[in-house]
């Protein structure tokens, strides 16, 4: 708060008085010349304009719709796969180990922290939250 003693500014002042005299006066000449005044306040609008989530438009549920309304293609026939020659057995594809997997084996091997993301081609600090994570011990440098 300010002590009121200490304002350099007057409440009222005679330039102030003048104004509010000239702006009365203002106003009863237009009101005497048949203009009238309607206070708007909070009656400008009827109310807020109401908000609509668009789901369909909205990334989190867009996906949704494009799904339902794709109608469904013809099946492609199926290419015809190579047989096997008899008594050979199929060996399945092998399968990428993931980034953790590596990591583990890596660890097991000896391989530092460093050697480890530049192989992974992450920073040595992500490599160190995901051992943390996963429990893996690191060898340090």
């Amino acid at each position: 708060m300010h002590a009121r003693t200490l304002c350099a500014l007057p409440a009222r002042s005679p330039e102030l008085e003048a104004e509010s005299r000239r702006i009365a006066a203002a106003t009863e000449a237009f009101l005497a010349r048949g203009g009238e005044i309607e206070q708007v306040g909070a009656k400008m609008l009827d109310g807020p304009e109401p908000f609509v989530i668009n789901p369909r438009r909205t990334p989190v549920y867009a996906h949704l719709f494009e799904q339902a309304d794709a109608t469904p293609a013809p099946a492609a026939p199926k290419p015809a796969t190579a047989k096997q020659p008899v008594g050979r057995i199929a060996q399945p594809a092998p399968a990428t180990p993931s980034p953790v997997a590596l990591i583990r084996a890596w660890a097991l091997l000896g391989r530092t922290p460093k050697e480890m993301a530049e192989s992974l081609n992450i920073h040595e600090k992500d490599l160190r939250q995901l051992c943390r994570q996963h429990g893996i011990a690191c060898r340090q440098r």
